[in-house]
């Protein structure tokens, strides 16, 4: 008995002690280890492509963007989980303001589990979008993501029916200017969404979004209480200019 009390103990402790910082900077290299900040990784994707159960991201000052425009093109897609006693964090470090600056799909993409987003910055291409075009593209049957450009997206809906993503935190984050949604929740569960600033998303695209919006939410557990929790955000501006032609309705406008 009293070995497996201690295996127990010694278990989480191990893992702490092997959980790795990460740094990404806008004058970073992907050649680098990414260890410290001197030989910090260049892109976000590079960090994601690494990182473990209770591993820390922290991100410097810089412009990080993906030109790619393929399907499910993102800026950064993230599919490893954290564990419920480790999760994994990406955070802007402090005094930095890292500006995400998606042109596909996507900014950032939460594919996994025990994540916390917190004080990043995603700006979408609002600002160099015409309104004729995007009312044009709409009629096409083949999307431009450039119209449908979302902000921060945890999405599961690719994902087997028993590994969506649940637990996930994004907090003091701002998402403007995307052409589509701001944050989403795609068939996720227990998704906090706090202290935000989201603005002037979802003007250009087909899809029928919002600043902050969840679709088809799903259940992780049956645990009682709230699992989806959206509070303390400013939230403005956010409304969709082009008929939502993919789902028959009208204009929106965020009411909240």
């Amino acid at each position: 008995m009293q070995k497996t009390i201690l295996l127990c103990l010694f278990l989480p402790i191990t893992q702490i002690l092997l959980a790795q910082t990460w740094y990404v900077s806008g004058t970073g290299d992907d050649s680098n280890d990414g260890k410290t900040l001197k030989i910090a990784f260049r892109s976000l994707q590079k960090a994601a492509d690494l990182v473990q159960a209770g591993d820390k991201v922290l991100i410097d000052k810089g412009i990080y963007t993906n030109t790619d425009k393929s399907s499910g093109s993102v800026v950064v897609s993230i599919k490893s989980s954290g564990k419920p006693d480790a999760w994994i964090t990406w955070q802007a470090l402090q005094g930095a303001k890292p500006d995400i600056r998606p042109t596909g799909w996507g900014g950032i993409s939460i594919l996994g589990s025990y994540h916390i987003t917190d004080g990043l910055t995603v700006t979408g291409s609002n600002d160099s979008i015409v309104l004729l075009t995007a009312q044009e593209d709409v009629k096409k049957t083949t999307p431009n993501p450039y119209f449908n450009t979302n902000g921060i997206v945890v999405d599961g809906r690719k994902n087997k029916p028993d590994a969506k993503p649940h637990h996930v935190i994004i907090r003091n984050c701002v998402v403007t200017k995307c052409s589509g949604g701001g944050v989403v929740g795609l068939e996720t569960d227990y998704l906090t969404v706090e202290d935000c600033l989201v603005s002037g998303n979802a003007w250009f695209m087909r899809y029928g979004g919002s600043g902050t919006s969840t679709l088809d939410n799903w259940a992780f557990d049956d645990a009682a209480g709230y699992h989806i929790i959206i509070q303390r955000n400013f939230v403005w501006n956010n409304k969709t200019l082009v008929p939502r032609l993919a789902t028959g309705l009208g204009l929106y406008r965020d009411v909240f």
